[in-house]
């Protein structure tokens, strides 16, 4: 007869709450989700990649003599094969940490982890796909910022009015707040789209992305060189890369290359710009190491994060 004065980790996080409670504030994490639709249409439907649709780009405006007819370009639509990306991340406790006196917070600060951890990696996803805009302009390393934010937005054409949040990197940010064009939130009363927005410029809410600061994309490496250790990365158990220290290959390793996904740039994105597909809801599930005595909760979700409007976006290229 099994002893009901066990404390089970079952009797400290109830699995379903916390996945209710998961779903229901990760989208509010996600930073950049004011600027996405969310489609839950594809939950349950099979396959790790799928087709979507996305708007192009109708090009730029071109120069119309007096009188002259303004030239119509057809607004297409186009098909592009998404791939679907699983997002968890896994969370440890010892037997003596559960019984320790803090497990009152132990299923609050589980789901909080989990919902930061899994909302960090769809903002990834996302501004990696923000990369691929193909519309651009140049911010110079001198002269006006808002002369050239201005250029940025002027590529929307006749649709630059409406919302537009502009993500920039730490630098440029600190060169926007030191413009004479920087208008701070407590002097516009104006409503806020984004979280992290502190003011704005060229008619768009500015929000920082340390992201912006690197953003990278890893590559296993097939032949690993023992001269290249220190420049090759390795991943632990939570996708964490970090840079080798070891003096020699370890064929029992799998190495990783790493390379700028971003660059050093800033986007001007307006909402609808983005998409998120969801093809699950929030799993979470509990795992015990018997040896060791410790448990562990996982959570995880399956999305398909993409850019779906090219005329929604307009990328800053830092000189």
């Amino acid at each position: 007869m099994a002893d009901t004065n066990i404390t089970m980790l079952s009797d400290l996080i109830d699995p379903q709450v916390m996945a209710d409670e998961i779903n229901l504030k990760l989208i509010d994490k996600v930073r950049f989700a004011p600027l996405a639709t969310i489609d839950d249409t594809l939950v349950g439907r099979d396959g790790d990649e799928i087709s979507m649709p996305y708007y192009g780009y109708v090009g730029a405006a071109e120069d119309v003599a007096e009188a002259g007819a303004i030239p119509i370009r057809k607004l297409t639509t186009d098909v592009k094969k998404v791939k679907v990306s699983k997002i968890g991340m896994g969370i440890s406790y010892t037997d003596e940490a559960l019984l320790s006196g803090h497990n009152n917070n132990i299923a609050e600060e589980a789901t909080n982890q989990i919902i930061t951890s899994i909302a960090d990696g769809v903002d990834n996803k996302f501004l990696a796909e923000m990369a691929t805009a193909s519309v651009s302009s140049d911010v110079p390393s001198n002269g006006s910022v808002a002369n050239a934010i201005i250029d940025g937005v002027m590529q929307f054409g006749e649709d630059l009015d409406g919302e537009k949040v502009l993500v920039v990197p730490t630098d440029l940010y600190g060169r926007i707040v030191k413009s004479g064009d920087w208008i701070a939130n407590t002097d516009t009363g104006a409503d806020i789209l984004i979280r992290g927005s502190q003011g704005s410029i060229a008619g768009c809410q500015v929000v920082i992305s340390n992201r912006l600061n690197g953003l990278y994309k890893y590559t296993e490496v097939a032949e690993p060189a023992v001269a290249d250790i220190g420049t090759y990365y390795e991943k632990d158990m939570f996708a964490k890369y970090t840079k080798t220290t070891d003096v020699a290959i370890d064929p029992a390793k799998t190495y990783y290359t790493r390379e700028s996904v971003v660059g050093k740039s800033a986007f001007i994105v307006k909402p609808g710009a983005l998409r998120l597909v969801r093809k699950r809801q929030t799993l979470v599930e509990f795992d015990r190491d018997k040896q060791t005595q410790t448990n562990f909760v996982f959570g995880s979700d399956i999305f398909a994060p993409y850019l779906y409007d090219q005329t929604k976006i307009v990328k800053l290229n830092l000189l």
